[in-house]
């Protein structure tokens, strides 16, 4: 995985993101959420997009 710095800030992000509002909305069990969670961490991926809008 590659990473990128997140602004102008010291954070480093992986370049793929992981979007989750409309599928964990409500859309996906909580074991299946967890699952492909899990399995982003596991594949490098420290980023996260929950934005509903």
């Amino acid at each position: 995985m590659r990473y990128r710095t997140l602004g102008s800030s010291d954070l480093e992000v992986s370049e793929i993101s992981l979007g989750s509002w409309l599928t964990y909305s409500g859309g996906i069990e909580a074991d299946r959420t967890r699952a492909c969670t899990e399995a982003a961490f596991d594949a490098g991926i420290t980023f996260f997009d929950t934005a509903n809008a």
